[in-house]
């Protein structure tokens, strides 16, 4: 019996736009929710950037975001206690001497805020076509280099987007060297770094364990590298077809494509 149900949002949740929720999916979402299951997102954005969604879906009780360096109750409105998953200073220093190099819009979370110069600001917002509404605007801090904040406090997560492509291995090859951050991605061109204790999978076990919820019991939902611990983590890990191979090959199921209700599909194929 399904008693939570978590979902990745960018190619998994939405379409191509990056914004909108089909009608069927959230048919199927809030009947899951009438249900008695509980809803959670599961994104690499920072909240922020989830908080548009939520209107569409006020069901959602819990969001894990930055790719499982946080998790925010959205009944009490408070975040929960993530021991561990921010990265130690020298960690920070060292991804924004190497991102220094190369041009690039980068985003960092740390302590509760987003720190973007307005460049960039501009740039995402232009990339998923939305704006960040006037209370996810409370959370940002318009910064004239992110990367410098990184080297003064402790950070969640970097999100980096080169702006030109062929850098991206070039600065790939020097992250792996470090071997205590995690780096994955969330859509095809973006980098994500967090701390190797910083998962969607952990952040899933963290809520799932808090509600007294089986693992048998979670349905997790994703397309990409990011998502692949919470897939294998849920009871009934679920791919949608537009995923990458490594979360094809691990998935209990393959729903349809994000462009084609996928989680609704998967949804009600598993609702009681």
């Amino acid at each position: 019996m399904i008693q939570l149900i978590a979902m990745d949002v960018d190619g998994t949740l939405v379409g191509s736009d990056a914004n909108t929720i089909s009608p069927k999916n959230l048919q199927a979402l809030q009947k899951a929710y009438n249900q008695g299951v509980v809803l959670a997102i599961a994104s690499g954005r920072p909240y922020a950037f989830i908080e548009t969604l939520l209107y569409q879906i006020p069901e959602v009780e819990f969001v894990i975001y930055g790719n499982g360096a946080g998790i925010y109750d959205q009944i009490k409105h408070e975040e929960f206690d993530m021991p561990d998953t921010d990265m130690n200073i020298a960690d920070s220093i060292f991804i924004a001497d190497v991102l220094q190099q190369y041009p690039a819009h980068v985003q960092v979370q740390a302590e509760g805020k987003l720190y973007i110069s307005q460049a960039s600001m501009d740039y995402f917002e232009a990339r998923f076509h939305k704006r960040v509404t006037e209370a996810g605007q409370s959370s940002i801090a318009i910064v004239p280099d992110a990367l410098e904040v990184a080297r003064k406090i402790p950070t969640q997560k970097f999100n980096v987007e080169f702006i030109d492509l062929k850098a991206r291995p070039q600065a790939l090859a020097k992250l792996l060297t470090r071997p205590s951050i995690l780096i994955s991605s969330s859509w095809q061109d973006n980098v994500e770094i967090n701390s190797r204790n910083a998962t969607k999978g952990r952040a899933l076990e963290t809520l799932a364990k808090h509600l007294n919820i089986p693992q048998e019991n979670v349905l997790a939902i994703g397309d990409n590298i990011n998502d692949l611990e919470m897939i294998e983590y849920a009871g009934i890990g679920v791919a949608v077809r537009n995923a990458v191979p490594e979360a094809l090959a691990i998935a209990d199921y393959i729903t349809s494509s994000n462009e084609h209700n996928g989680v609704a599909k998967a949804v009600l194929k598993y609702l009681k």
